[in-house]
Order: structure tokens, then sequence, then C-alpha cells
């Protein structure tokens, strides 16, 4: 059985499921070890990561399953250690930063899940992950897989924090910047004339910003001619109707049911899920970037949904807000963005309550608790996946920043840059960016 196809990884692999042993294969063909990865992973079928913390401990292997992961893994980690980095090509530099990248979760999550085994429960508790066995243990490898490797909690903590009191600064400024007396401007927003009141307005504001964007982003963005026409449809799932928008299938879905629509929510929205927002970015993902077969087994949320936040900082470089009120509700939505991150850490790593959650929320923003208590209880069942967001924006946004620093500068550059890949790792795609 042993060939060019089977080295040690997929050997090892074989023998803990009942094959018969091979002699290891020399890991200096990296090309060989690669595909013996692919094959491995493929055939171990790992569940996928799901959003909700219940699904993924309801998904744990038996025992025999996490042993038959723990030895492919292990192996990896081995055979990457006899690879000789230096020598590989930068494709396959990337390749290899993938593999061990996506070894070390691996290894994390399947000690977790031996340990869960051996102190299974009766039924897993839906009640945060402060709530089951060995919850802090799990919360970390959560933000870490839905994150980054790199990050910790303490950390992500404060930068929360950081961002909550700058998006606080920036709006505050607006408010200056329109009146002198911000409760004057604050009463504005909530005036009839600031929203839509059929879902005809809504679908002729998100057209027009469409038409707007499709003459400015090509100075921006590479190959933008080249991405699927996005439709534009209201929303008629009553179940997506706590949500203002999203996206799906080619096509920008904006929720208006029995409510007005806010007017300075277009800017933000469009562009996060539409154009040069998720429908840009998974379009040039699938269709134009050089994403390789290793970093196709993977997703990374921190990349997806961080472009995607990314794109609303930057939006009024290219048009995105023409007037201040439409700048204004972009921080707003950030602002809960940026709330989420301290309350998902309070909430599954630090034990909070959802009252102390709610009292945290309060001290920064009013009138919202409506969503407050709704952002609690998402965060509840997905933890860590709402922090995905703002680590990725702040990420992406600053790349963009230390780039502009440059004398040739360009934002085509910079944006291809940055897209080629597709979605990897931040702290992985970092060090290509920096470098450069």
């Amino acid at each position: 059985m042993h060939n060019s196809f089977y080295t040690s990884v997929a050997c090892i692999l074989l023998l803990s499921i009942g094959c018969q042993a091979q002699p290891a294969m020399a890991t200096t063909d990296f090309e060989t070890l690669k595909q013996a990865f692919r094959f491995g992973y493929e055939s171990l079928e790992v569940p996928g990561f799901r959003i909700a913390y219940v699904d993924n401990l309801s998904a744990i292997a038996s025992p025999k399953g996490i042993e038959q992961q723990a030895v492919f893994f292990t192996q990896v980690k081995k055979d990457l250690a006899g690879v000789k980095a230096k020598d590989l090509s930068p494709d396959q530099y990337l390749d290899y930063r993938v593999m061990a990248y996506e070894t070390e979760l691996n290894l994390a999550r399947l000690e977790l899940e031996a340990d869960w085994n051996n102190n299974r429960p009766d039924t897993i508790a839906t009640g945060g992950l402060s709530t089951v066995p060995n919850g802090k243990a799990w919360y970390r490898y959560f933000l870490k897989r839905w994150v980054d490797l790199s990050v910790e909690p303490d950390s992500l903590y404060a930068f929360g924090l950081r961002e909550v009191k700058q998006v606080k600064a920036a709006m505050a400024e607006i408010a200056r910047r329109e009146e002198r007396d911000p409760a004057v401007f604050h009463a504005q927003l909530t005036v009839p004339a600031r929203y839509f009141h059929s879902a005809a307005e809504v679908q002729a504001a998100c057209e027009k910003l469409h038409r707007h964007l499709l003459s400015t982003l090509p100075d921006y963005f590479p190959k933008i001619e080249m991405i699927p026409a996005l439709d534009i449809a209201q929303n008629q799932n009553e179940r997506m109707a706590q949500v203002p928008g999203f996206y799906r299938d080619d096509t920008f879905y904006y929720t208006y049911f029995d409510r007005p629509f806010e007017k300075r929510q277009i800017g933000w929205l469009y562009t996060h899920e539409g154009l040069p927002g998720h429908h840009y970015e998974r379009s040039y993902t699938g269709q134009l970037s050089e994403r390789s077969e290793i970093a196709q087994l993977f997703n990374y949320s921190a990349y997806v949904e961080g472009w995607a936040a990314y794109i609303e900082e930057i939006g009024q470089e290219f048009g995105a807000y023409p007037t201040d009120f439409d700048e204004y509700g972009k921080w707003e939505w950030d602002l809960i963005r940026s709330l989420r991150v301290p309350m998902d850490i309070g909430l599954n790593y630090y034990g909070w309550s959802d009252e102390k959650a709610l009292s945290f929320w309060q001290e920064y923003s009013s009138g919202l608790d409506d969503i407050a208590r709704r952002e609690i209880a998402r965060m509840r069942r997905w933890p860590a996946q709402v922090i995905t967001y703002k680590y990725g924006a702040e990420t992406f946004l600053r790349w963009q920043q230390a780039a502009a620093q440059k004398k040739d500068f360009d934002w085509i550059d910079f944006h291809t840059q940055v897209l080629q890949y597709g979605p990897l790792p931040l702290s992985l795609l970092n060090d290509i960016i920096v470098k450069k």
C-alpha cells in the first residue's frame, strides 16, 4: 500500500482504523505531504464547525473517533516539523502554514473532546458555555476557532472597550458637526422624514445607491466588473424580520414588514451585504482568487465577516454615505458590534448574568434594550461568533491605514493583495500583508 500518495500521514490514519503499519515516508516531498493531508483530513470526516455551541458538543465523536483524529493530527504535526520551510515556494509555504494552523486548532479541540467524553453530562446545558463542564476552556477554543488562533479573551475584552469609546467619540463628533446642541441632533433622528414608509421606497433607495456605486467602485476594487450581477429584493421571510437585511444567493434582501425603515441604514447595510461587501468578496473568492486546495478545506469567518464590516469603515471613500446622517447610521450599528465584543466575553468567559450584560449595554446605548436582549440570547447560543466582525474589520483597516502611508499606495493594488488568496486566518495573512 506504500506509494507516492500514501505518506506517513495517510498511513498512520489507515493504521489507526486497522491497516497494517507501513514505514514512514520522508517529508521532503511537500507536495506529497499536502496530498496526504487532504486525503487524510477528508477521510476522517471531521464534523464541520457549527454556529451553535450545542450543535458542536452534540457532534463530538466517540472515543475511538477522537483517537483516530488525534493520531492523524499528531502525525501531521510531526511531519510538518520535518519540513524545511525555508526551501518551500511562497505558495507551498502558505499551505504549510494553513496545515500547521489547523493541526494546532484540531489538537486543542480533541483534547477538550476527550475530556468531554470522559465526563459527558446526561444533557447539554443550553444556558451558554459558562453552564457546561470546562466551559471557560471551551470558550477559549471557540474564540480561537471563530476569530484567530492568536487571540485571548482578556486582550479582546480590552480591544472591545477601546472600540466602544472610539465609536462613541465618532458619533459625538457628527452630532457636533450637524448641531451645536446634541439633543437637537438626536431629536432629528426620529422625525418621520428620516424613515422610509414603504417597501417601494426602500427598494428605490437601494437601487439608487447600487447605480452610484457601480460608477465609483472600479477605482477601489479589482475586477468588480467581472462579479455576477446582484439582485435587490424585499425579505419575505418573517423569521428573518429581526435583521434589517441579509445576503443570500446573489441577492441582497432588505427587511420591510410593518415598521418604518431608517434611511440611514441603507448605506452601511447595502455595502456590507452587497457591493462591495459579501456579494463581492464571496464572488471574488469563488471565481477570481488563488485559493489552494488546502485552503479550500477550511473557512475563516473573521476574514469573511471582517471584510464586510471593513467595507463599512471605508464607505465614505467611495460615496456610501452622502450625508452626515448616513454616516451616523454606520456608527450606530458599529456601536452595537463593538459592545458585543466585551459582552460576549463577559457572558461566556467571565460568567456575567444576562442582567449584568444588559446593564453594561445601557451604559453606552439607550432606547435599544430589545436589541440588547436579542443579542445577549444570540451570544449565549453562538459564543464568540459576533466578535469576528469587529476583529476582522479592525485588522483589514489597520492594514489599509499602514499601506496608505506609502507614497505609491493604490486602492486596487491593496485590495488585490488582501483578496488574492481568499479567506485565510488573519494572523497568517497578516504575515503576508505586513511583509510587502
